[in-house]
């Protein structure tokens, strides 16, 4: 499927998500967080599936370069709220107010993507590109709904931030110095 469709069925599903977790009130606090984490989940899959298939591809094109590092960062102050308002208790006015911050900053960046982002990039690639795309996002978003990592290597940790228990965590080899050859004195 092309990649534009899943993303834009994604943007309306979490909208609608969204628009419940605003909905609830008073003692639906259960319902609230219960709807809270669904579509927590399903933002850190889709992010993965953008940063690994779809803003991967615009980065390497001069024309979308700058549009994806802006998604990309963009990203990067949601799952930081993502992980704050995990841990909040969704009962109080801090959290109703990160959780209102988050809900803009997400549908700041659906706005963008679909009316700016989409257009930049139409020229770029050819259907079956798009298509590719869409299959490679679909699998991406499947592997992180399965083990809650992506397929990236790194850091072993998952979009929200969770140490992952799933893969082995790279860590940087060691830089030794070589010494310097000590002469025998007799």
């Amino acid at each position: 499927m092309h990649i534009f469709e899943l993303l834009k069925k994604d943007h309306k599903d979490v909208k609608a998500l969204l628009e419940r977790v605003s909905m609830a009130s008073g003692r639906a606090s259960a319902t609230r967080k219960r709807t809270f984490d669904s579509v927590a989940e399903m933002i850190e899959a889709h992010m993965a599936g953008e940063e690994r298939v779809f803003y991967a591809r615009l980065q390497r094109h001069y024309e979308t370069r700058v549009s994806a590092i802006e998604a990309i960062e963009e990203h990067k102050i949601g799952k930081q709220l993502l992980r704050e308002l995990r841990t909040g208790n969704v009962d109080s006015d801090q959290w109703q107010g990160k959780f209102k911050a988050f809900r803009s900053i997400i549908e700041h960046h659906i706005e963008e993507e679909e009316e700016h982002v989409f257009d930049e990039c139409e020229d770029l690639f050819d259907d079956s590109d798009f298509e590719e795309m869409g299959n490679s996002f679909t699998e991406e978003k499947r592997r992180f709904l399965a083990t809650g990592t992506s397929s990236r290597a790194g850091s072993g940790r998952t979009a929200s931030g969770r140490a992952s228990t799933n893969r082995a965590v790279r860590r940087p080899a060691r830089s030794v110095k070589p010494q310097a050859k000590r002469r025998r004195v007799a």
